[in-house]
């Protein structure tokens, strides 16, 4: 049996050995901030994902009381990002892996499959044991217009992109009746790069943690109200993306993938997988 082979029972095992019984000692065992952070780095590739930590309590501060999370204020979350190179160094080899599977909503199914790694490499190397619960995926809902998670403000919060908003401008050029949606900015791939998932850390609390905040790159103004008009109005031609200098940006295939909907994503995984993968 191969390694991979057999972390996915022992994940199983775990599973339902806190289902049925085994509570008290999951519960009980708090290791090391430090070291939670170590496994969560070696579980995701560097050159496709970051992230970023933040206090429950300060995201709360920022968004409505019907988004509130119902955790300690001191608690600690993670916010993931995928950043530009996410598509060629790890979906298209885990397309590759896993085969006509993932060819449906397949950037949901990505991304499950490495949170659910960081759920097992966290048990086996540190016994510490993530419920499902405790990954808030976008764009789950609870409700109408009622997400789980802001990832946006999360994102915002955690320091990794600055949340560009309507309330931030003071000078505000918009009809009143006008509804203008926010859009976080990374400082050095601008827009290109995707907020993903929030892993809550339910028994970490850090009440001395240093929260550094996102760094504001559109100091002026009318700078912020050219992303707000791109965003809102030609968001499609990808302009807003590009409103600072980056460093990296989507390759053209990429790019394809998201502009691609629905039923139509579905025959595009299809279509590339075959002509990308190695067959067998």
């Amino acid at each position: 049996m191969d390694s991979s082979n057999r972390s996915f029972i022992f994940f199983v095992a775990f599973q339902c050995a806190f289902l049925f019984g085994s509570q008290a000692f999951i519960l009980k065992h708090h290791p090391n901030y430090t070291d939670i952070i170590s496994v969560v780095r070696k579980a995701l590739p560097r050159d496709s994902f970051e992230f970023y930590d933040f206090k429950i309590g300060s995201y709360n501060a920022l968004v409505d009381p019907k988004f509130h999370l119902n955790y300690h204020e001191n608690t600690t979350a993670l916010s993931i990002f995928m950043i530009p190179r996410v598509f060629e160094e790890s979906f298209v080899p885990y397309l590759c892996e896993t085969g006509p599977c993932a060819f449906n909503n397949s950037w949901t199914k990505f991304t499950k499959y490495y949170m659910t790694k960081i759920q097992m490499k966290l048990w086996e190397e540190l016994s510490y044991y993530i419920p499902d619960k405790g990954i808030l995926y976008p764009p789950h809902m609870l409700g109408p217009r009622h997400p789980t998670i802001l990832v946006e403000t999360a994102g915002h919060v955690a320091g990794g992109a600055y949340y560009y908003q309507r309330k931030d401008i003071t000078d505000d050029p918009w009809p009143k009746n006008k509804t203008i949606y926010g859009v976080n900015i990374h400082p050095l791939y601008g827009g290109w790069f995707y907020i993903g998932p929030v892993i809550i850390l339910e028994d970490v609390t850090c009440p001395f943690q240093e929260e550094m905040g996102s760094k504001d790159v559109l100091i002026d103004e009318a700078k912020k109200i050219e992303l707000l008009n791109l965003f809102n109005e030609e968001w499609q031609n990808q302009k807003w993306r590009d409103i600072i200098c980056v460093t990296k940006n989507y390759t053209e295939e990429y790019l394809e993938y998201w502009m691609t909907y629905g039923e139509g994503r579905t025959k595009w995984v299809a279509k590339y997988h075959d002509k990308h993968c190695p067959k067998e």
